[in-house]
């Protein structure tokens, strides 16, 4: 039964779908009953059998496997508060580096408890660190040597590097598992470890072993029966189908003020999620939205939010290709485009075009360039005269309608785009079509993303539409996605955009690897506002990518059934939608709640 409803919502969807597309108006539904305690979210989570309980399985239904949702099962240390570069504790009570810099201590709060009413401890947090570890935690590779206890509710962190924001951040943003559930695999790992270090090994010698590794087996394979929250709500598999799940709110749980009885989260993408909007099932979705939608949800009564998510798509280059391994060309490229129009085109209000060109969000610019510097930056308005006086200059002709070099070879490129990224796909259209009406030849082709993404990588491309900057607050991330993975997590051995690293830019010797390095170091943004400043203004010049258009979200929030939504100024709203929601958060802390 619940099978078929499923497949009925699929089909609607795609009615849905097809009468916006074609700009007609969707009939009005009634809005149908729901539960004035309840909050309807979404995720596509892997349903059972495939989806189980065990946070570290590719298949998980806790965690990441039902996205933001997670959090209000098991909430991290703290939450990053984009906008202010302060956190806000959840699970800790306090947390920082000692003065040397070779300590980082947290402080879990006093009285936190699971779902079972036993006490959350150290010896949570301490055991969930060695599993971490053992699954390659980010923590240790920026910094963290070791984990202990020094009393049950302090975890001291040993460090083997200089104090890192971006090593914080990764500690703070840990979620903690109970030691009840995943204590056993933590004291094995715990063994293996001591019976090394005792042995006179060094411990990324015993981290390396077949007997540490072997665990990762176990890790993979376990199948918790049950889940212990920390958070305000719990999950049991008997709420779990194939077309949705529900959260219940514990009265175990130390977080009070959440307000909602139960959490409902359907199990779907944007072609399950827009008829259950409309009709008034579901309160908050994070997919996108084209236009046509975002419109007929406004007249629903949803309120649509928008925020920066620090990235969109962006123009990446093949340099083993002639002429686009030059500057010039590529700075040609940026001038002969609108990004308005392009923007308008794919996101209309759910976008901007990008300003400053410099890889990291408008919005991060103020906070982590020096204030001189951004007023050097070129941000290569609209001016396709400025594109020809460039390809003049660099000796090239008009042949005909298309741009040729001095040997007679047309400026003729394919463009390729993920198709199944739909909001991509109008934009990458239309900067085809602006650059052939320019002269420079563009044929679009789009490939589903499990084939174009590879094929970047593999360098078998000219020009592709990518992920410029990163969903994250910090500069590093985003450079670390374009000029190292060039945005397909390209390795040391794949060719990808062939773009040279070290090189002169401006006059200057830049290293991007070096400057993202360091940018991993400064526990401050003041700290490394030269390794970005300098990494900035040297993309800014040389255009390794093209960002065209800052992607927002444009999420519905059913605000005609929820009441205490903060206004628009709220500073929060600046934080992604998919790293620490304010959604999530203002439904754990209970500023927002049924309306009655």
């Amino acid at each position: 039964m619940k099978k078929f409803r499923l497949l009925n919502r699929l089909g609607l969807a795609l009615i849905t779908l097809a009468l916006l597309a074609a700009g007609l108006s969707v009939p009005a539904a009634r809005v149908k009953a729901v539960d004035a305690d309840t909050f309807y979210g979404s995720w596509p989570y892997a349903a059972p059998p495939k989806g189980n309980l065990n946070y570290y399985n590719g298949d998980s239904i806790t965690g990441a496997g039902i996205g933001i949702w997670g959090d209000l099962i098991e909430p991290p240390l703290a939450y990053y508060q984009w906008a202010e570069g302060t956190y806000r504790g959840m699970l800790a009570k306090s947390w920082g580096y000692n003065k040397e810099g070779t300590k980082y201590t947290v402080t879990l709060k006093d009285g936190l408890t699971w779902s079972d009413g036993s006490k959350l401890t150290s010896k949570d947090l301490v055991s969930t660190l060695l599993i971490n570890e053992l699954v390659g935690d980010p923590v240790f590779v920026y910094g963290g040597e070791s984990v202990a206890a020094t009393d049950d509710y302090t975890v001291e962190y040993t460090l083997n590097k200089p104090p890192s924001a971006i090593l914080e951040r990764y500690i703070l943003k840990t979620y903690t598992h109970a030691a009840s559930i995943y204590g056993k695999i933590a004291d094995k790992l715990q063994g293996v470890l001591d019976a090394g270090l005792k042995a006179g090994k060094k411990r990324a010698d015993i981290k390396a072993s077949d007997d540490y590794q072997n665990i990762n087996k176990e890790l993979t394979d376990f199948r918790p029966a049950s889940y212990l929250s920390s958070g305000p709500y719990t999950l049991d598999m008997k709420d779990v189908t194939d077309a949705q799940l529900v959260l219940r709110r514990t009265d175990k749980s130390s977080f009070k003020n959440a307000k909602f009885d139960k959490i409902v989260i359907y199990n779907g993408d944007t072609d399950v999620t827009t008829p259950l909007l409309l009709s008034g099932e579901l309160y908050y979705a994070t997919d996108y939205f084209p236009p046509a939608s975002e419109k007929s949800l406004v007249e629903k009564g949803y309120t649509i939010l928008r925020g920066p998510t620090y990235s969109g798509p962006g123009l990446f280059f093949n340099n083993t290709i002639y002429p686009l391994n030059k500057p010039e060309v590529r700075q040609a490229i940026a001038y002969a485009i609108d990004r308005s129009r392009a923007t308008k085109v794919s996101y209309g209000q759910a976008g901007a075009p990008v300003k400053y060109m410099v890889g990291i969000s408008d919005s991060l610019v103020d906070r982590f360039i020096d204030p001189a510097a951004i007023k050097t930056l070129n941000t290569y308005d609209y001016n396709p005269k400025k594109a020809e006086e460039i390809l003049t200059k660099l000796g090239f002709k008009k042949n005909g309608d298309v741009w040729a070099d001095d040997k007679g070879k047309n400026l003729e490129f394919e463009l390729s785009v993920p198709s199944d990224f739909t909001d991509w796909n109008p934009a990458a259209q239309d900067v085809a079509d602006q650059l052939t009406a320019f002269g420079i030849k563009i044929t679009l082709r789009a490939y589903p993303n499990d084939q174009q993404r590879p094929d970047v990588k593999d360098g078998k491309f000219q020009i592709a539409v990518r992920l410029w900057g990163f969903p994250n607050p910090f500069p590093f991330f985003a450079f670390r996605n374009m000029m190292i993975r060039n945005a397909v997590n390209k390795t040391a051995k794949d060719p990808g955009m062939s773009y040279p690293t070290k090189q002169k830019i401006g006059g200057k010797d830049i290293d991007f690897e070096a400057l993202v390095a360091d940018m991993s170091k400064g526990a401050t943004p003041k700290d490394t506002m030269e390794a970005v400043t300098a990494a900035t203004v040297a993309f800014n010049t040389d255009l390794p990518v093209v960002p065209l258009i800052e992607r927002f979200y444009n999420s519905p929030l059913g605000s005609q059934h929820i009441s205490g939504l903060p206004p628009e100024s709220d500073k929060l709203y600046q934080n992604a939608q998919g790293s620490d929601s304010f959604v999530v958060i203002w439904l754990i802390d209970g500023t927002i709640g049924p309306k009655k």
